[in-house]
């Protein structure tokens, strides 16, 4: 079943209207990452039904960017000093992620279970989009590229959020967030 035969205006509405449902039914079962889970989902979905639905570089950039921004919000100068502190460890999970992955994509080449270059860049760690764009040139499956680094993406945001309900005791319910505060353009701007 594909939906190409609908106008992309329409297959763009149903797209946003399926995100806003996922995200809300995932929201419902108290997942922190719904906002990031739901639209993911319904963008999967949406590709397997073959649509004609592509969201422009332009948008794509500025929407990577506004998560590079909200990343670097969150590091401040005492999640540094801590890093600082710790930075063998830090390091050294760091090294051991890079390990095990690349073993990991070896034997999924060397079993013959993916072809080597799917292989090696599905289970390579890093931004999925980035690793998926990357593949692309490559010559690797971007498809099944995409499902490995999404459903990695996935599973390490459900484990999470168990790992943070069952060891620190959250039941999670969060303080409202206001998604859209007031802009000062003198901070803005700097």
């Amino acid at each position: 079943m594909t939906l190409t035969k609908f106008p992309i205006a329409a297959q763009a509405a149903a797209l946003l209207i399926l995100s806003v449902v996922l995200e809300l039914l995932l929201a419902q079962l108290r997942l922190p990452a719904s906002l990031l889970l739901g639209p993911m989902g319904a963008a999967i979905i949406f590709a397997a039904l073959q649509t004609g639905v592509r969201v422009p570089m332009l948008l794509f950039t500025c929407g990577q960017a506004i998560v590079g921004c909200m990343i670097a919000r969150t590091i401040t100068a005492s999640i540094v000093r801590d890093m600082m502190a710790d930075w063998a460890v830090f390091l050294g999970a760091v090294v051991a992620v890079i390990i095990m992955s690349n073993a990991l994509g070896w034997v999924l080449a060397r079993l013959r279970v993916l072809p080597a270059s799917t292989a090696v860049w599905g289970s390579s760690p890093g931004g999925a989009s980035a690793m998926v764009l990357m593949s692309e040139a490559f010559g690797a499956d971007m498809r099944l590229v995409a499902f490995m680094q999404y459903l990695r993406v996935v599973l390490v945001a459900v484990v999470a959020t168990l790992v943070a309900r069952v060891f620190t005791g959250n039941t999670g319910t969060v303080a409202a967030q206001n998604w859209f505060p007031p802009l000062l353009p003198g901070p803005f701007l700097r």
